[in-house]
C-alpha cells in the first residue's frame, strides 16, 4: 500500500515534469539558436535558414518536447484517476477533459516531429514544404495546443469544484477557470492575429496551474499515506 501511495505522488509529479521540460526546451532553443525564431507567415529563406542553422537547438528541444508530451499524458490520465472520475453530477466533462488533454498531449508531439521533420537537411531543398511545415507547426504547438490545454485544466477544475472531498483547495479550482477562459480566447488569433498575445498568456497560466495541481495532489497523496500509517500505528 505505501509503494502504492508513493507511486501516486510519483505520478502526480509528472505535471512538474511536463512544465519543467517545456520550459527548459523553450530555453535551450533560444540560447542554442543562432537566429531568431521565424514567425508564422515568414518567408520561407528566413525559415529554412532557421533551421539548417540552428538544428543543433531544434533537436535539443524537439527531444525534450517530445518527453514533455509523455510526461503531459501521464498527469492527464492521472488527474482523471484522481479528480475528474470522482466528481459528480460532470460525467459530460470526465469524456470533454480528459480527450482534451490526450488531444494537448497529441498535438505537442506531433509539433516536436514536424520540428525534427523542419530541422533535416531534405527539407531545406524545399522551401515551400518548409513554409507549409512551419505553419502547421505554429497552429498545433500554439492556439491548437493552448486552447486543448486549457479545456483539460478547465475540465478538471470543474470537477474539482464540485467535489466535496476538498482533493483539490478551492483557488487552484478558480485558477483553473481563469486559465482555461483565457488559453480557449487564444483561438481568436485565427480570425485576429494580434490575438496570439493570449497564446503564450494562455500556456503560462495553465503551467502555473498543472504544478500547483500537481503538488497539491502529491501532497495530498503523502497526507492521505501518513494518515492510514497513524491508524495501523495507533
Amino acid at each position: 500500500m505505501i509503494a502504492s501511495r508513493n507511486e501516486g505522488s510519483l505520478n502526480a509529479l509528472s505535471g512538474v515534469l511536463f512544465v519543467a521540460l517545456s520550459v527548459t526546451g523553450a530555453v535551450l532553443a533560444g540560447l542554442l539558436a543562432p537566429v531568431p525564431y521565424p514567425y508564422p507567415g515568414a518567408p520561407p529563406a528566413e525559415i529554412v535558414r532557421y533551421f539548417a542553422e540552428g538544428r543543433a537547438a531544434v533537436l535539443a528541444a524537439g527531444l525534450l518536447q517530445v518527453l514533455a508530451a509523455i510526461s503531459l499524458l501521464a498527469f492527464v490520465v492521472f488527474a482523471r484517476r484522481t479528480v475528474i472520475s470522482g466528481a459528480a453530477g460532470v460525467h459530460a466533462t470526465v469524456g470533454l477533459s480528459a480527450g482534451a488533454g490526450v488531444l494537448a498531449a497529441s498535438l505537442l508531439f506531433l509539433t516536436a516531429i514536424l520540428m525534427l521533420a523542419l530541422a533535416l537537411p531534405a527539407t531545406a531543398e524545399a522551401p515551400a514544404l518548409a513554409g507549409a511545415l512551419h505553419y502547421v507547426v505554429f497552429v498545433a504547438g500554439g492556439p491548437a495546443h493552448v486552447a486543448s490545454l486549457g479545456l483539460f485544466v478547465g475540465g478538471v477544475s470543474l470537477a474539482a469544484s464540485r467535489q466535496s472531498t476538498g482533493t483539490l483547495p478551492r483557488w487552484i479550482a478558480w485558477e483553473g477557470i481563469v486559465a482555461a477562459t483565457l488559453s480557449l480566447a487564444c483561438l481568436f488569433s485565427f480570425l485576429w492575429f494580434p490575438a496570439s498575445v493570449l497564446i503564450p498568456i494562455g500556456r503560462l497560466l495553465c503551467f502555473v496551474w498543472i504544478v500547483n495541481t500537481s503538488l497539491a495532489l502529491a501532497r495530498g497523496g503523502r497526507r492521505a499515506e501518513a494518515a492510514r500509517v497513524g491508524e495501523v500505528a495507533g
